[in-house]
């Protein structure tokens, strides 16, 4: 019911991107974008027991910035990710999980009222512990999000975003966007909250935060198949970021993992881990 009235919702933007077309903020060409990143978490012991586990991280999304029907704005992503986990303990989890999946979404004024603005995003994707998908690992994320522009400076947030199939199904999104001068921005949304200082038009100081909130993942436990695994982890952490040319930026950071837990749903096998220091090596490509 919700996917269809989300579509409902997303017909009606189409139209709202015809009505007001000349006010959307879409480039003259497209633009292509590619970023990936190892993130590399070592061995921390096993709080509630004698085990211990490492974790390493790697992502890539491609991703495409038009403008299609009417003048729609749409960026299109394509996103893989890898969480391996080196594992010496009493339980048995996977070797690695894994995600894949293409994410569209758009964002277009709000049918006429003054400076507010719909995101809107649809994220089908598989959450499994092998590259071979099956079905019953397939999901349809969606999201929200109202913007209002308070002024050039400033931008507020706040939206839902929806997990079908996922315990925990709905996640708020909340935040501002807020940049005082050239060198100082905000960006405090609840998926990636950061704020960065430039140093000098090539490097920038930041500081993040990213968070796995009970992400589920369909594995295979002994024979069983269709098993839910849930994740959770909070890292916190900062570092810098230097534009290399005028396509090439790269990004190193280092920080604290929090709030660790990997567990089966519904399973006494819970594995809560110790905080532990990360580091992660980030490059992104613009054209």
């Amino acid at each position: 019911t919700v996917f269809f009235v989300f579509v409902l919702i997303f017909a009606a933007v189409s139209f709202s991107a015809d009505l007001f077309a000349d006010s959307l903020r879409v480039p003259a060409d497209p633009v292509f974008e590619s970023e990936s990143y190892v993130k590399y978490i070592p061995f921390r012991k096993q709080e509630n027991g004698s085990g211990k586990i490492s974790i390493t991280e790697a992502s890539s999304e491609q991703s495409l910035e038009l403008k299609t029907y009417k003048d729609l704005p749409v960026n299109v992503t394509v996103n893989t990710k890898y969480i391996g986990m080196n594992e010496a303990t009493d339980r048995h989890f996977p070797g690695y999980l894994t995600t894949a999946g293409v994410d569209i979404d758009t964002t277009v004024p709000f049918f006429g009222v003054d400076k507010t603005f719909l995101n809107l995003g649809v994220n089908p994707s598989f959450y499994s512990d092998t590259w071979d998908f099956s079905a019953s690992s397939f999901r349809i994320p969606l999201r929200a999000a109202f913007i209002y522009q308070c002024n050039s400076d400033l931008a507020l947030l706040a939206g839902l975003d929806y997990y079908p199939g996922f315990e925990n199904r709905y996640f708020p999104i909340l935040g501002f966007i807020y940049k005082p001068d050239g060198k100082l921005a905000f960006n405090i949304t609840t998926d990636n909250p950061n704020i960065t200082y430039a140093l000098s038009k090539k490097t920038d100081l930041f500081v993040e935060a990213n968070a796995y909130l009970d992400e589920e993942f369909n594995t295979t436990r002994d024979n069983v198949k269709n098993v839910t695994l849930e994740y959770r982890e909070i890292s916190i952490g900062g570092g810098i970021n230097h534009k290399v040319n005028s396509f090439l930026t790269a990004s190193l950071s280092v920080g604290d993992a929090i709030d660790r837990v990997i567990k089966y749903k519904n399973s006494p096998d819970v594995i809560n881990i110790a905080d532990g220091m990360y580091t992660e090596l980030k490059f992104n490509i613009k054209i």
